[in-house]
């Protein structure tokens, strides 16, 4: 795919997020509140499509500060696809992920599919804005990158990337 289409593609997916009122920045912090972020590798992610556009469930094998983990990951489509001339599309989920001490983190995530020179296969970029957490992630937002493939014949999903999850620190000091 040429870049000027994917720019117009990704101009699309941002009008999307503007349509959804969430930014793909990082969410401004209060000036009272102290921000605290970790980085987040996901090795691998293996999901897959309960239907060819979804729903999603898989397991993500992730490393966070430092420390290797599964983490369940459940998504639904929330907007219909966006279909472009050339094949590709866009589709827009929110995903719920598990973690192994029962916290969770909530995203919306914009899947962009274009077509790969294999039969039934397509790339996949892969953007997700975490927007809120319970447990160790309660109030928590950030960002990841990937990319990867999903195989319609399969349905398998499968990417990596890396990102950032951030939370606030709220707590009054002040005596």
């Amino acid at each position: 795919m040429h870049t000027d289409t994917k720019r117009t593609l990704w101009s699309s997916v941002l009008a999307v997020f503007m349509f959804l009122g969430l930014s793909l920045s990082s969410v401004q912090a209060d000036s009272d509140s102290d921000v605290e972020c970790i980085d987040i590798i996901v090795i691998q992610s293996d999901s897959v499509l309960l239907g060819p556009l979804g729903p999603a469930e898989g397991v993500a094998q992730v490393v966070l500060d430092g420390q290797p983990m599964s983490v369940n990951a459940s998504a639904e489509v929330i907007k219909p696809p966006m279909f472009f001339p050339d094949g590709s599309f866009v589709l827009t989920l929110e995903e719920n992920d598990t973690f192994p001490d029962g916290s969770t983190l909530t995203a919306i995530d914009q899947i962009l599919t274009t077509p790969s020179t294999v039969p039934g296969v397509s790339d996949v970029d892969v953007k997700v804005t975490w927007y809120d957490g319970t447990g160790q992630f309660e109030g928590a937002f950030g960002r990841y990158n990937g990319t990867g493939t999903v195989d319609f014949s399969t349905l398998q999903l499968t990417h990596s990337g890396d990102g950032v999850i951030c939370t606030r620190d709220t707590d009054d000091d002040s005596d």
